[in-house]
């Protein structure tokens, strides 16, 4: 779902366009599916029931052949005559016996002839007996051997004269007057059925064009079929029901789907009824469903093409131009107007014809609104710069007073304790640095702070004698860096004054200076004297943290540090808010203050301060 809301809003159209159709497909399928499975159900039924009919109408003429064949069999005309073959009476047995047979063949015009076979192998048939068909199926056959075949049906019986198929029904002759127990066989009777009457049960059953119904024998030899007969495929299937004991399944034979059926084998014959019918004309009724589907399938098809076409150029193309037109960006988009016409003839009759319309007045708009904004604003800048000119100038103005205020007081302390060198060497040092702050430049490089440094710590150490120890670590990158003059002088002269001068004992202040990335300069004055109280350190960070402007300076106390003040308001004014000073303080260890701002470079290179102690 996460990847489908990723995609464009025209190749989820087009996937769900997609979705529908193979949707539309497979309900599609699902209902032809259901409706074959449907008729293939029926079929089976049907199979079912048609075979049932065949194995009856089997089993009634196997009945019928068996009863007259167990009539005759145990009939006295049949006994006497077996008994009394060389007896005056024999005519008298015979006549009775043709008359039996006549009148039991005229019941079943199926029977062909009936026999009498005596334990010897003679023959004794009724008058109208064909001998010839008798004489052939038992050349071909042996019917007149005894003991050839056991009492019931035979199997299929050919005769290739007249290309007819028979069976026969085989029923020992016992002498009825014997005692059960203890049987005497006369012979044998014999009746032989023509298998026409097979095959009209097959034939009148059919249910398609295709469809085989067949009557096997108890040794799977074919006795009845309909249509014309197809050995191959006919062998094929009684290999099939032979492997599969199902009694309805499905199978392939000669490279065709069949639906086969078989029926229990009857008890009294012993044959069986099977079927096989294609599958494709059992869902032949199905042509036109499927016709009528593939045709809606591709009238669903073609409107859905049209829909895509119609939205995609419509909908879809319209809000890809308007993303891809946003895509270029502010500027592109304030100095460009979306085309009508690439990549399609917008309509703007519709609704995003008048979007695309309504986007580009409102870029007329904005680009118009946008023009007079910038005039103002630049107008505005104008008016900061200059502004902002008159706060360094007055941020200047307090730097100068502050620290000759402090100088002098310590020339005066040297004046009460007569020291002339001394004095001498402060003043010129306090010239040095009067002519360093009144050269006029805002921005001087980090060495040029450092020399003006240096002169100032020479009064601190002429006014402390040597109380104090001062180390400079600035890395040789940063020399030619440009920075705010007279920015390191506050850190130290506060250093100084609130940190070492009230510290009994000797100190140590440490200025270290280097290159952070990207490109920010850091400064660091590092002492180890009284520190500030958390209730100062507290107000100070508040003040450094509120102050706006050069007002707030005459807000704040002097012993919370006014310098720092200056340094936090210029850096604030020059480079922008995320830079300043930071202050980290504990009572009684000592006090670390920070500034950063962005370093601008020069090219040349004279002055490099090491490590050292003044």
């Amino acid at each position: 779902m996460r990847f489908f809301k990723q995609l464009t809003l025209c190749k989820q159209i087009r996937i769900l366009f997609a979705f529908t159709i193979l949707l539309t497909l497979g309900v599609g399928l699902l209902f032809y599916q259901v409706s074959c499975n449907s008729l293939i159900d029926k079929e089976k039924q049907y199979m079912y029931y048609t075979l049932a009919q065949i194995a009856q109408k089997t089993e009634d003429i196997t009945t019928s052949v068996s009863r007259i064949t167990d009539t005759v069999a145990d009939s006295a005309a049949a006994n006497n005559l077996l008994r009394n073959t060389n007896s005056s009476n024999a005519w008298d047995y015979r006549q009775s016996l043709n008359n039996l047979i006549s009148n039991m063949t005229r019941s079943t015009p199926s029977i062909s002839n009936i026999l009498l076979l005596n334990t010897i192998g003679e023959v004794y048939g009724y008058s109208g007996m064909e001998y010839s068909l008798v004489n052939r199926l038992n050349a071909k056959y042996h019917l007149f051997s005894p003991g050839n075949y056991p009492d019931g049906f035979t199997g299929l019986l050919y005769d290739d004269q007249d290309d007819t198929y028979y069976f026969a029904n085989i029923r020992t002759v016992f002498d009825n007057r014997s005692d059960s127990a203890l049987q005497v066989k006369l012979g044998t009777c014999l009746v032989i059925v023509n298998c026409e009457s097979l095959h009209l049960a097959c034939s009148n059953t059919a249910t398609t064009e295709n469809a085989r119904f067949l009557i096997l024998d108890s040794d799977d030899q074919v006795l009845a079929w309909n249509g014309q007969r197809d050995e191959k495929v006919e062998s094929a299937i009684i290999q099939s029901v032979q492997s599969n004991g199902e009694t309805i399944y499905s199978d392939r034979i000669a490279g065709e789907k069949f639906l086969i059926s078989q029926y229990p084998m009857l008890t009294l014959s012993g044959y069986q009824a099977i079927s096989a019918t294609p599958y494709t004309e059992i869902t032949a009724g199905l042509t036109n469903v499927r016709i009528l589907g593939i045709l809606f399938l591709l009238l669903t098809l073609g409107e859905f093409l049209l829909l895509d076409r119609r939205i995609i150029r419509n909908i879809t193309a319209p809000i890809d131009q308007i993303f891809q037109f946003m895509q270029r960006g502010p500027y592109f988009t304030l100095h460009h107007r979306i085309s009508l016409e690439n990549p399609h003839k917008i309509n703007v009759n519709n609704e995003m014809g008048s979007l695309i319309v309504q986007i580009n007045t409102m870029l007329d708009q904005l680009e118009n609104l946008t023009t007079t904004t910038f005039q103002n604003q630049a107008r505005l800048y104008e008016l900061t710069l200059v502004n902002d000119r008159v706060k360094l100038s007055a941020l200047q103005s307090q730097i100068n007073p502050h620290f000759l205020y402090n100088t002098l007081n310590s020339i005066q302390g040297l004046a009460y304790l007569g020291k002339t060198e001394e004095i001498c060497t402060t003043v010129s040092a306090l010239s040095a640095i009067m002519h360093y702050s009144i050269k006029g430049e805002d921005m001087v490089e980090v060495q040029s702070e450092l020399k003006y440094i240096q002169k100032y710590l020479q009064i601190i150490e002429i006014r402390f004698s040597g109380r104090f120890s001062f180390e400079f670590d600035i890395a040789r990158e940063i020399l030619h860096s440009k920075m705010p003059r007279f920015l390191l002088q506050p850190m130290i002269e506060n250093a100084v004054s609130h940190g070492l001068e009230p510290k009994p004992g000797k100190g140590s202040l440490i200025l270290t200076g280097k290159l952070l990335e990207p490109n920010i300069l850091h400064f660091e004055c590092r002492d180890d004297g009284v520190g500030m109280s958390p209730k100062i350190k507290q107000k100070l960070e508040d003040a450094l943290k509120n102050l706006s402007n050069t007002v707030d300076l005459y807000q704040v106390p002097e012993k919370q540090g006014i310098g720092l003040l200056n340094i936090h308001l210029r850096l604030q004014l020059i480079y922008g808010a995320p830079y300043g000073l930071t202050v980290s303080s504990t009572p009684g260890e000592g006090t670390v203050i920070s500034v950063d701002f962005p370093a601008t470079f020069t090219t040349d290179s004279s002055f490099y301060c090491p490590k050292r102690d003044l």
